[in-house]
């Protein structure tokens, strides 16, 4: 591929990206042929099975798009590494011991421990030597952890201090709860607690990825040096579109 979720924020230039729930893959192939950057598969909160997220991995490397997937569980891992994807993010990240754990399962020595195998799609079946592909995974399959609660921002130095995390993006609505605010991600201790999220994973010189709801939003998190920005969510998208339009005809 030309970029993955690393090269694309580096070149400043603001990396737009879609979420892709429950909606398939349908959708999926209209968002890359519309000209998403990178895409964000869920599969915490979505019902993705195997068959599906392999046809979504495809499709996303078949229009050249990084593919970012939430694991479920971080026994998902190994499975969706070997078959491709571009990086895992990782939810619900509180403590330095959790932040290890996701780059033990998700890099290669030196940095981890992830499972090695010579005959996964990774390495196109063996054709790839396995040592030419471990040689530069480590710097190519980006790992992202998601800070979403109040012990994870008061754990944020010792978990920016764990070698091996490569992105971090925050989770406003699980934050909301953690803070005392159930639903009411706007509130100001979320956008206290997602600023420091960002400012200090920048210091830190990890890229950060944040949801931009309007252009005028993800040109304020530029200015912060967020650089990944996740601008579309389908089924709220689609939702909100097929609203719109009845509500223009009955009027």
């Amino acid at each position: 591929m030309k970029n993955n979720l690393l090269t694309l924020p580096r070149q400043k230039k603001g990396a737009l990206g879609v979420y892709i729930g429950d909606t398939g893959e349908a959708i999926a192939e209209m968002a890359a042929y519309a000209g998403f950057d990178y895409m964000r598969i869920d599969l915490e909160h979505a019902l993705n099975d195997a068959s599906k997220l392999r046809n979504l991995i495809r499709i996303a490397e078949a229009a050249d798009i990084p593919t970012l997937v939430r694991v479920g569980t971080l026994d998902d891992i190994t499975k969706i590494l070997d078959f491709g994807a571009s990086g895992v993010l990782v939810p619900d990240i509180s403590t330095a011991e959790q932040a290890r754990e996701a780059v033990r399962r998700s890099k290669f020595a030196p940095l981890g421990e992830r499972g090695m195998t010579n005959i996964s799609r990774s390495v196109q079946y063996s054709k790839t030597p396995l040592s030419a592909y471990v040689e530069r995974a480590n710097s190519e399959v980006a790992l992202c952890v998601q800070i979403e609660s109040r012990e994870g921002v008061a754990n944020l130095d010792a978990i920016l201090a764990v070698p091996g995390i490569d992105i971090l993006t925050t989770g406003r609505q699980d934050m909301s709860q953690s803070y005392g605010v159930p639903g009411q991600s706007a509130h100001p201790l979320v956008d206290e607690a997602e600023e420091t999220v960002i400012r200090k994973a920048v210091e830190k010189g990890l890229q950060v990825m944040i949801s931009a709801g309007t252009p005028e939003k993800m040109r304020e998190l530029q200015q912060k040096g967020v650089y990944l920005n996740t601008i579309c969510f389908d089924a709220q998208f689609i939702t909100q579109q097929f609203a719109a339009l009845i509500d223009a005809f009955r009027q």
